[in-house]
């Protein structure tokens, strides 16, 4: 691969690296059904709009995931996410046809030749792991190593995916915590106050409540499976990138590379035959 078929790559997923239309649309369609349902059934949509529950909520699910989460693994989930919600983020075709073009390399024994290729390999633990072996290390050892970079970033995502989850399950909690306050202050101002009063206090009780399960429900949660699935890729790809390095240290052949790990992804990834690897 050389410097140009790079830079076409880059440019391709630059341009392809906007949020998923199909994403945009679910979420677009919730919110307009909601309106829509709101519009219908309330006598004044724009009741509604309640600021302060909306504070009540945000700022509660915010100030507690501070409190939750410490400040790296907190700025590690937004860059995942904008990757997640891509339509066309980078999955394992990328990476096994450098594979197999690493292995057509491989056995012509071209050392600076297999340098070279190893080189242009995106993917982080996939190029260490044909480093390794182009440095003679062992193939036990290297996939220990491996391993353990496999179950260590495993770990880390987790973590990372955990965060989402937990500011899911924080909306609710809000929400009644808003809805206890209005209640609160409609309770104390009962003999005295005017329905006027009575409203707004009862507004805030029920709108809090309404907010904290949307936010759940339409954001935080669908958000959370997205990333997950995100990571679950990501996890595919270091497993295939493991049996790869293995293979290739056998001195497998590009076409039986190609059909192996085109079973290992069952075929949703299929790399495409090459005449090169006859």
């Amino acid at each position: 691969m050389d410097e140009a078929d790079t830079e076409a790559k880059d440019k391709r997923a630059r341009i392809g690296g906007l949020i998923d239309p199909v994403s945009v649309f679910g979420f677009f369609g919730a919110i307009v059904l909601i309106w829509v349902s709101v519009a219908v059934t309330a006598k004044d949509p724009h009741a509604f709009l309640n600021w302060p529950g909306m504070l009540i909520v945000l700022g509660g699910v915010g100030c507690a995931t501070f409190i939750s989460f410490p400040g790296h693994q907190l700025r590690r989930v937004l860059p995942a996410l904008i990757i997640a919600l891509r339509p066309n983020r980078r999955n394992v075709v990328e990476d096994l046809e450098q594979v197999v073009a690493v292995a057509r390399v491989w056995q012509r024994g071209e050392i600076r030749d297999r340098e070279r290729e190893v080189r242009w390999v995106k993917s982080r633990i996939l190029r260490v792991g044909l480093e390794w072996t182009l440095a003679g290390m062992p193939i036990q050892q290297v996939q220990e190593m491996m391993a353990w970079e496999h179950e260590r970033t495993q770990l880390q995502e987790d973590a990372d995916a955990e965060i989402l989850l937990t500011m899911a399950a924080y909306s609710p909690a809000f929400g009644m915590l808003g809805t206890l306050l209005g209640l609160i202050n409609m309770l104390y101002e009962l003999e005295e106050a005017s329905l006027v009063h009575i409203g707004s206090n009862m507004a805030l009780a029920l709108i809090t409540t309404f907010y904290g399960l949307l936010c759940a429900n339409l954001f935080f949660m669908p958000l959370s499976v997205k990333l997950q699935g995100y990571f679950s890729e990501r996890s595919r790809d270091r497993r295939v990138a493991i049996e790869a390095v293995r293979l290739i240290n056998k001195h497998v052949g590009p076409a039986q590379l190609r059909e192996t790990l085109n079973g290992i992804t069952f075929g949703e990834n299929a790399i495409t035959s090459d005449t090169e690897d006859a």
